[in-house]
């Protein structure tokens, strides 16, 4: 009886531990897409970031901005990928920054952190009609699968470049679980899937974002803006990639587990009444008769105040009269 209570208050530290490093691992790793619609141009701003222990990188930093020799190459490769889906986009390289690290997570971590920050406005999604502004915003959901590397690191197909050999490296009896494009995948016997599905990895790679109108929709009447958001995890039951893998105790969880995850937390905003039909936002704006009648209205109520109040001043009541002559 003594043994049977031991392992399970084994267990139950074990699974205690487990959801509290995972919990602690989801919260370093979290990225972020936000989209603003500023007519007539699109502002995207990339917050990415991949965290794993199936592997050991090395540390490594890269900035690029208008001034760097490599940029345009990132800037063609990104605009061609975003062409694919809505052709006449344009990247902005003036407006184009990008900035990449790998660092451990903390010192003598066996986890590493592959962070990316990327910037830039786009133009050519606008199609405009009188009274009405309409943004073609399929271009979020472009698959940039060139490679990326600097100084020996590859920080777009990390899949292939990272991932691949740990996972076909570990011993027959590992149980593996993946997350890949929201939808959650596992436990798979043997590394077949998860090899293959990873092998296509990259972090360019957005065509698993659902179209605007199946995220969640921000309105209210007052609001100056109206917002879509889509939280992985939350709205959708996986991750854009989430790889577990590890051997299975007795009792069931992990006895050791190595990870590697990705998730991105999605918004978008877009000037007051917007309204989705796929991934096309549209918007109402006013016509020049809307503002004519109003400057109309309040330069006559202005003149007529202004007309009043000088009568008011050089005509004086009768009774003011006479009660002067009475004196």
């Amino acid at each position: 009886m003594g043994s049977h209570h031991t392992t399970l208050w084994l267990t139950l530290i074990l699974s205690v531990l487990l959801i509290i490093a995972n919990t602690f691992t989801d919260a370093q790793a979290q990225g972020s897409i936000i989209v603003n619609i500023t007519p007539p141009e699109v502002t995207l701003d990339y917050q990415l970031a991949l965290q794993e222990n199936a592997t050991t990188l090395s540390n490594a930093s890269v900035v690029l901005d208008s001034s760097n020799s490599s940029q345009s190459q990132f800037v063609n490769s990104l605009q061609n990928a975003m062409q694919r889906l809505v052709p006449g986009i344009v990247v902005d390289p003036s407006t184009f920054t990008f900035a990449a690290s790998v660092r451990q997570q903390s010192q003598n971590s066996s986890t590493w952190i592959m962070s990316e920050n990327l910037t830039f406005t786009v133009s050519g999604a606008a199609s405009n009609k009188p009274g009405m502004n309409t943004y073609n915003l399929g271009f979020i959901a472009m698959n940039m699968s060139d490679s990326l590397k600097f100084g020996g690191v590859e920080f777009n197909n990390v899949g292939p470049a990272y991932l691949v050999s740990p996972i076909n490296s570990q011993p027959a009896s590992t149980t593996f679980y993946l997350d890949r494009s929201l939808v959650r995948g596992g436990p798979y016997l043997n590394p077949v899937i998860p090899s293959l599905t990873t092998q296509k990895f990259s972090l360019l790679d957005f065509s698993w974002i659902p179209k605007i109108s199946d995220w969640m929709h921000t309105y209210r009447p007052l609001d100056t803006s109206s917002s879509w958001t889509l939280n992985p995890g939350k709205d959708r039951p996986g991750l854009p990639y989430n790889l577990t893998m590890g051997i299975k105790s007795p009792e069931g969880p992990l006895l050791t587990s190595l990870v590697a995850f990705y998730t991105l937390n999605l918004q978008l905003t877009a000037p007051a009444r917007a309204v989705a039909n796929g991934s096309t936002i549209s918007f109402t704006v006013p016509a020049g008769t809307d503002f004519v009648l109003p400057a109309i209205v309040g330069t006559t109520v202005i003149l007529a105040g202004a007309t009043f109040l000088a009568e008011k001043k050089l005509v004086k009541p009768v009774g003011q009269y006479k009660k002067k002559r009475k004196g």
